[in-house]
C-alpha cells in the first residue's frame, strides 16, 4: 500500500507494481472527507526504434548539427560518440559543432537507449570542406640587412590547415622550407636572391596563392663620416646647453661617448650630450667618439671648447 500525506502524489518511475486505486482524504475536527477512486493503469510499452539517424555530410568552416529522432517508452536517453570514443556533454538528441574545423572530420554516431532496450545508429561521416582560398593579405618586396644578422621573411598568408607550404629562391624549391617564414641565421651573401613562397589547398581545386618576388640583399655599410660637429659654447651659469654631432645618412653606431678633456664622460652614449649647469666646473674641452661593427671604424667630433659667461655669474655683495 502506498501512502502519502502530500496534496500531489508523485511516482518517479511508474511500473507495474504502481497499478491499482488511489483515493485522497482528508481529516479535520468535523470529520474525514474522501475522494472516490481513482485508478491508474500502465499503458502498452512502445519498442524503442530510430525513426530519423544522421548521414554523411559534408561541412565547412561553422557550426554544423547532427540530429537523431526516436520514438518509444521513455525516458530515452542519447550519447553521442566520434570514432568509438563517448563525446563529453552530449547526451541529447542534437550535437552541435562550434567553430567546425579539419578536426572535427570522421565517423560519429549516437547510441539510443531506454530502460529496457539500446540501440546504435550506423557510423555516418563528416568531412570537412574549406570554403576560403589562400590569400595574400600583405608581404614585403625586399629585405636588405647586413651579414651577421638573423632576420626573417614573414609575409601575412591567409590559409587553413589543408594548405601545404612551400619557399623558393630564384624559382628552385628549398627543401624542408615548407613553414609560413623563413629565417636567415645568420644572414650571409649565400642568402642573396629572390624568394617565393607559395600556399596550395589541398581541398580547393586551383587553391593555391603565391606572394610575389621579395628580394634579400645584404645591406653595405656607408663610410663612419661625422656632417655637423659641435661648437664653440658658452653658457650662463643657471642655463643648460646641448653639444650635437650629425652622421651620414645609413650608419649603424656600435657605440657613442663624449670625452670631457680626454676622459669619457658617464651616461654619454648619444649623438646629443646636454650640459645641465654653466657652472666653472662644467668648462673644458669636449668631442664625441663613434664606432660601428665595421673593423677600425672610428671616428672623432672635433673638439669643442665650453666655458661659462661670467657675466651671468651670480654677485656676492657685501652686507
Amino acid at each position: 500500500m502506498l501512502i502519502s500525506t502530500e496534496l500531489n502524489l508523485i511516482i518517479p518511475l511508474f511500473g507495474p507494481a504502481d497499478v491499482g486505486g488511489y483515493t485522497f482524504s482528508s481529516i479535520n475536527a468535523a470529520g474525514v472527507a474522501k475522494t472516490r477512486p481513482g485508478r491508474l493503469s500502465l499503458a502498452p510499452a512502445r519498442p524503442l526504434r530510430i525513426t530519423e539517424a544522421p548521414v554523411d555530410r559534408k561541412y565547412t568552416d561553422y557550426n554544423f548539427i547532427l540530429r537523431v529522432r526516436a520514438d518509444g517508452t521513455g525516458p530515452i536517453q542519447y550519447q553521442w560518440f566520434k570514432e568509438i570514443v563517448p563525446l563529453d556533454g552530449a547526451t541529447s538528441a542534437v550535437l552541435r559543432i562550434f567553430d567546425a574545423g579539419a578536426d572535427d572530420s570522421g565517423e560519429y554516431k549516437v547510441a539510443v537507449s531506454n530502460t529496457t532496450t539500446r540501440l546504435t545508429t550506423k557510423p555516418m561521416r563528416a568531412t570537412y570542406v574549406s570554403t576560403r582560398s589562400p590569400f595574400v593579405a600583405s608581404q614585403p618586396r625586399l629585405l636588405s640587412a647586413r651579414a651577421g644578422q638573423y632576420v626573417t621573411l614573414s609575409p601575412d598568408l591567409g590559409f587553413d590547415d589543408n594548405c601545404d607550404l612551400q619557399w623558393t629562391k630564384d624559382g628552385s624549391v628549398i627543401p624542408n622550407e615548407t613553414n609560413s617564414t623563413l629565417t636567415f641565421s645568420p644572414l650571409s651573401q649565400s642568402h642573396v636572391g629572390d624568394y617565393r613562397l607559395t600556399a596550395v589547398s589541398r581541398k580547393i581545386e586551383d587553391g593555391s596563392v603565391s606572394t610575389a618576388l621579395i628580394r634579400v640583399e645584404i645591406a653595405t655599410q656607408p663610410d663612419l663620416v661625422i656632417t655637423h660637429h659641435p661648437g664653440d659654447l658658452v653658457l650662463p651659469y643657471d642655463r643648460r646647453g646641448d653639444l650635437k654631432i650629425l652622421l651620414a645618412p645609413g650608419v649603424n653606431t656600435q657605440r657613442i661617448y663624449w670625452l670631457r678633456n680626454g676622459v669619457e664622460l658617464p651616461n654619454s652614449h648619444a649623438l646629443e650630450f646636454r650640459l645641465s649647469t654653466g657652472a666653472p666646473e662644467a668648462s673644458g674641452t669636449y668631442q664625441a667618439v663613434v664606432a660601428t661593427d665595421r673593423a677600425n671604424s672610428r671616428a672623432r667630433s672635433a673638439t669643442s671648447p665650453s666655458a661659462p659667461s661670467n657675466r651671468q655669474y651670480p654677485l656676492n655683495l657685501p652686507a
